[in-house]
């Protein structure tokens, strides 16, 4: 099973340009879903203490990641991601310690499917005092079934933003809409897509830059590792369609261990090269020779994942077209009202 976002457990704890922490924030983490992770964003001005200590229904969140964009001033940001393993069911209290402050928001929702001994692996921050913006970064993915939450934070609330690509946001939040300097944007999301390097977080899409950044860590999946594929596709050698410099054929997939990801193609026992997952499911191959006989093994097709290879298909043989020779020393005689004859030399 891999990780997931549990749906409609989202929730802005508290989102104002002068917060407190002394009152406690119910929040309502739901009661379905198996191996949960509780996930709590924080943010304030580094003015502000910050959180000292986080629970919910009195057990202790940990301190998962720090991000703070500029020490040295007292308006700049700063931001946290606390964790839970297995939290409480239902609707609980958040209880912050700390100090208030000046301007600051914080979100809560619950990620399903978690490693409950091992939930964490990568973790990576970013900063930026000059531009550009910081608020997006590459992490990597260790496999397909883990999924990356993240949080940024930047110092003006007239920023509006966006999840980039294959990322969802959650919550994309300003302090004071529209307000410069004298209030802040937040905000947390996920990415499940993918695996390997992959860029996570939001990018601006109005507003000016000011010091921003952003935190992000990879739910590590309750399942493990994805498996590789263990059964071959099937290419259709009978539907092969051969050009002088080209060949297509449809394929089937023949499930077994982990689900393709994508799907790579070789001629002849060359380089493996990535076609993705095409829809329909045909390999075509250009570049070839014409003329030309591949039979040694010829066309193969293996599916791939985070998990590795899989078995390589049965090859296709074919023998690319021709290339037809063009006539030289051509010429035109007998012309008449109805007919013509043409003269020619082999090319």
């Amino acid at each position: 099973m891999s990780v997931a976002y549990l749906d409609n457990s989202v929730a802005t704890l508290f989102n104002a340009t002068s917060a407190s922490y002394t009152t406690p924030f119910p929040y309502d983490s739901k009661t379905t879903g198996t191996d949960r992770f509780l996930v709590v964003t924080v943010m304030h001005e580094n003015g502000a203490t910050g959180p000292t200590a986080i629970t919910y229904g009195g057990l202790a969140l940990t301190q998962s990641v720090f991000f703070e964009v500029e020490p040295l001033d007292n308006f700049s940001e700063t931001g946290y991601i606390w964790t839970l393993i297995d939290p409480p069911t239902g609707i609980n209290d958040v209880v912050i310690s700390g100090g208030a402050s000046l301007d600051g928001g914080a979100t809560a929702a619950v990620y399903t499917g978690v490693n409950q001994t091992t939930p964490i692996g990568n973790v990576v921050t970013a900063a930026a005092i000059v531009a550009p913006d910081a608020t997006a970064y590459p992490i990597v993915k260790q496999d397909d079934g883990n999924l990356i939450v993240w949080a940024y934070v930047s110092d003006r609330g007239d920023r509006a933003m966006v999840a980039v690509a294959d990322n969802v946001g959650l919550v994309l939040a300003s302090t004071a809409p529209g307000v410069n300097t004298a209030a802040s944007s937040f905000g947390t999301g996920y990415r499940a897509i993918g695996s390997g390097e992959v860029l996570v977080g939001a990018d601006r899409t109005a507003g000016t830059f000011q010091s921003n950044g952003m935190g992000a860590l990879e739910l590590i999946s309750a399942a493990g590792p994805t498996a590789a594929p263990t059964n071959a596709p099937t290419i259709d050698t009978g539907a092969l369609s051969v050009t002088t410099h080209s060949v297509s054929a449809p394929f089937s997939i023949n499930s077994g261990g982990g689900a393709p990801a994508s799907y790579e193609v070789r001629i002849n026992g060359g380089a493996w090269t990535d076609i993705g997952l095409p829809s329909p499911l045909v390999v075509t191959v250009d570049g070839l020779s014409a003329n030309t006989a591949y039979s040694a093994p010829g066309l193969e097709l293996r599916g791939v994942n985070s998990g590795g290879p899989g078995p390589v298909s049965a090859p296709a043989t074919f023998t690319t077209d021709a290339v037809l020779a063009t006539p030289v020393n051509t010429s035109a005689s007998n012309i008449q009202s109805t007919s013509v004859t043409l003269n020619w030399n082999r090319g």
